[in-house]
């Protein structure tokens, strides 16, 4: 039944106190979708994403869009919020938004290897997963925040930890999860991951990733993972509190990758053989990056899905050198489909 829906998500972090309100509304001729925004309790900013009254289908995409926008940055319902009603159950937000990472390069790796204050994990090549524990019911999210399945001995097992409430946060791999943060704890990251490995015990689909504190055991393992041709390493500020969301530079949490990723848009299938093109966008244009092999055991994925792909670099045109096909992504947008993410082959002299 078509009615009339509004929200209230706040978002606080430092200084920062901030409301932003979400309507969608009936009028005479069709339904238009409103927001405002500014400091808590001082929402005088004003708009409209609908200049004129248009269908109620059309205005509800627009709304949800809004407002799933807004809670994958790291807004929130209050508890004096009007609830966020989806049409879609298995793609509700959480109010729960993983705390994303900003790369670093090569040449900074040694001096967060050397430092006391920073511990480092192994990156996970995987998905990213948030699993919350509310008495006997446990729901996974995606990295928007947004409810997706999990497996059911990774659902048995969070339902076995001895606590009422939790909230993990990992990487899912097929059927594990591999668990780095006990993100719903308010305390340092230290203190944190001690009190996740306590917590979770010897689990067969709960996987704890290992954190190297000490600048020995730090460089041994940064060795042995870019040896073993690992995805990558996660640098962890001891003392930092989780922060949802990612920060528009540096951070708390900073990744290294021993390889270059990149999410692209899937083209065409190529005729005759198990293969698709690969598009990025440049300035909103797409701009064609090479082919893919999709081996036998993968599903051949539809035409304009995203997927992440490995690769060693990219050429000056775009086109991707060793492309590998990892999975279909259902977590981000096609608009971070961007050529500003690709990694070139440096020129040598």
């Amino acid at each position: 039944m078509d009615k009339p829906e509004s929200v209230r998500l706040f978002f606080k972090e430092g200084s920062s106190d901030k409301e932003y309100n979400a309507y969608l509304e009936k009028e005479s001729m069709g339904w238009k979708v409103r927001f405002s925004y500014g400091r808590r309790g001082n929402a005088g900013n004003s708009g409209s994403k609908t200049p004129f009254p248009i269908e109620y289908d059309k205005a509800k995409k627009i709304y949800d869009k809004l407002v799933y926008g807004k809670m994958a940055k790291g807004y929130t319902e209050d508890k004096q919020g009007i609830p966020f009603l989806s049409a879609d159950e298995d793609k509700r937000p959480t109010g729960w938004i993983p705390q994303l990472l900003n790369p670093i390069d090569e040449e900074e790796v040694q001096k967060y290897i050397d430092s006391d204050g920073w511990c480092m994990q192994e990156k996970i090549d995987g998905h990213n997963r948030l699993l919350i524990k509310e008495g006997d019911v446990i729901t996974g999210t995606n990295r928007k925040g947004l409810v997706v399945p999990i497996p059911k001995e990774v659902e048995d097992q969070m339902r076995s930890l001895p606590i009422e409430n939790c909230v993990i946060a990992g990487e899912a791999t097929d059927q594990n999860v591999f668990c780095f943060d006990l993100i719903s704890m308010k305390a340092g990251y230290e203190e944190r991951y001690q009190a996740m490995v306590k917590l979770m015990g010897n689990q067969s689909n709960l996987l704890t990733v290992w954190a190297h504190r000490e600048k020995r055991d730090k460089q041994r393992a940064f060795n042995k993972l870019k040896k073993e041709k690992a995805e990558g390493v996660v640098f962890k500020q001891k003392d930092a509190h989780y922060t949802p969301g990612r920060p528009e530079s540096g951070g708390s949490q900073l990744k290294f990758k021993f390889y270059a990723t990149a999410s692209v848009i899937a083209g065409p299938v190529n005729e005759g053989k198990r293969s698709v093109s690969m598009f990025v966008l440049d300035g909103g244009v797409k701009v064609d990056v090479g082919n893919v092999t999709i081996y036998p055991n993968q599903e051949v994925p539809k035409l304009g899905t995203i997927l992440e792909v490995r690769y060693l670099y990219a050429y000056k045109d775009g086109s991707l050198y060793q492309p590998k096909y990892l999975f279909e992504r259902d977590d981000i947008e096609t608009a971070a489909c961007v050529i500003g993410q690709l990694k070139y082959k440096q020129e040598t002299t």
